[in-house]
């Protein structure tokens, strides 16, 4: 039998090669046709799109002012990219990845400038990353949610009622009607569960470790409970039609001073902002500007912007809020031009004196309160007393309280943060104490509940040392139930 030429087989070769690279002729062609519309400034593209993927960032009727396809904000090529390729300035490529079922992903690249995007299509058509990489994940609704889970065993139960308590919470500050909340019933808000950083920056492009994504109305997260994402999420939802852009010191304000910030409580933040206020460490009117709230660090700037929205929430009311919020809304070059003098914000003079009354919200008391103690937990790591309002804790160093209710295949991230070389079994909280700190976690959501730090004190008290026991209290408002449910253990 005569063997086959190398030409013949090289043509066999190239026709394989352009089989795996181009997949369905058909969808190759209506991928070019979505690029070069794409390039072109077309105002239709909703016919390059699968209409799944338009009814899900639909469904909850938030708009944005001068945004076309709001399921391309974030997605989009850069307009200076566009304008460069349409003047022939740069030429593109665009590479096919068959991916099985229909799936291709298309990457759009200039070399030249080291430039690149990915697009999923299936069967031709646009669809989110999230709809690509989500697919296999763990799914499952709770009342106002879908959830998208990629490793189960860092979500539990707990959680998913919390979140929806949260939901619940922030429509009565919003003045939510009864519409909206069967709205949001009905359609669900996004949650998106990451295992880490890695598969946050595959699924938004991003490297963060939560955020909200404007075009699908989801969040996704590394966070059991990242209640600022979803303040972000519903006060767009309240609003329904606003400005791309909003103030970062109202935006992430009100996030904070309502959500905290992924892993920490508001009141956690809030104190922390009263803390930085008081001190003069940076006053609120040193990053009222984009400029000024982005050059400082996130860590001090978002806790101080909280605590001032937070006094903006309790004096205006929500109603003149939301106007405030949507005065300082606007394009990016509204938001940028805005200077310290144009940014109008109430009463100077009513928010030193709300300053002068505030009180930490964080939960945890050096002061010693009158009243003798109940004990309800006597061990080797030390002692809980009851105390009203109040838990006295007398410990060594670190305690942990098993609850109820705990998921047996469920692991907190943050109990093996903290000790990553001892195992996990259930333990709802975690108190650690030091001589400057006194720290709270819920290891169900794995957030910091409560807090005392003496960097954060105005003045510097270290926490009570007797005969080797850390001595604080704790409110009963931090916890869920009464301590005396629980099993306590040392660590």
């Amino acid at each position: 039998m005569q063997r086959p030429s190398k030409f013949f087989l090289l043509l066999v070769f190239f026709f394989f090669s352009n089989c795996l690279m181009a997949g369905d002729g058909t969808s190759r062609t209506e991928i070019e046709a979505f690029f070069k519309a794409l390039l072109a400034g077309h105002e239709n593209m909703d016919s390059f799109v699968q209409d799944t993927e338009l009814q899900k960032a639909n469904r909850l009727g938030i708009s944005y002012e001068n945004v076309q396809h709001k399921f391309l904000i974030s997605y989009d090529i850069d307009p200076e990219v566009k304008k460069k390729v349409n003047e022939g300035n740069l030429k593109y490529e665009i590479e096919y990845q068959e991916l099985g079922k229909g799936l291709t992903k298309a990457t759009f690249s200039l070399k030249s400038v080291s430039y690149k995007r990915e697009f999923f299509f299936k069967n031709g058509r646009l669809i989110s990353p999230s709809s690509y990489y989500t697919q296999g994940w763990k799914s499952f609704s709770t009342k106002y949610f879908n959830f998208f889970i990629s490793d189960t065993s860092l979500f539990n139960n707990y959680s998913a009622e919390k979140l929806d308590s949260y939901v619940e919470a922030m429509g009565n500050l919003l003045n939510l009607t009864k519409d909206d909340m069967q709205l949001l019933e009905k359609n669900k808000i996004i949650y998106i569960l990451c295992k880490d950083q890695a598969e946050i920056e595959k699924l938004t492009g991003f490297n963060t470790r939560g955020m909200y994504t404007l075009a699908f109305d989801e969040v996704t997260t590394t966070f059991n409970c990242h209640f600022h994402e979803l303040s972000h999420l519903l006060i767009n939802f309240r609003l329904r039609k606003l400005p791309l852009y909003t103030l970062p010191f109202l935006q992430e304000g009100f996030a904070s001073a309502t959500g905290g910030r992924g892993g920490l409580t508001r009141s956690i933040i809030l104190d922390a902002g009263y803390y930085m206020q008081s001190s003069g460490y940076i006053p609120y009117n040193s990053i009222l500007t984009k400029k000024d709230f982005t050059s400082e660090d996130a860590s001090m700037t978002y806790p101080v912007a909280a605590l001032y929205n937070y006094f903006l929430l309790k004096e205006l009311g929500i109603e003149a809020y939301l106007e405030l919020y949507r005065n300082m809304s606007g394009s990016s070059g509204f938001v940028d031009s805005l200077t310290t003098a144009s940014i109008r914000l109430p009463w100077q003079v009513r928010f030193e004196e709300f300053l002068k009354t505030y009180r930490y919200l964080s939960g945890v008391s050096l002061e010693k309160k009158g009243t003798a103690g109940r004990l309800i937990y006597e061990g080797a790591s030390g002692k809980i007393y009851d105390y009203g309002n109040f838990y006295f804790f007398r410990i060594k160093n670190n305690i942990a309280l098993s609850g109820t209710d705990e998921a047996a295949s469920y692991k907190s991230k943050k109990f093996q943060e903290i000790f990553p070389n001892i195992s996990y079994k259930g333990e709802k909280y975690l108190i650690t104490s030091n001589a400057r700190e006194v720290s709270v976690y819920n290891l169900y959501t794995n957030n910091l509940i409560a807090s005392y730090s003496t960097g954060f004190s105005l003045n510097s008290q270290m926490v009570p040392l007797q005969d080797g026991y850390y001595e604080f209290y704790i409110n009963k408002d931090i916890f869920d139930e009464d301590l005396q449910l629980l099993q306590a253990s040392g660590i």
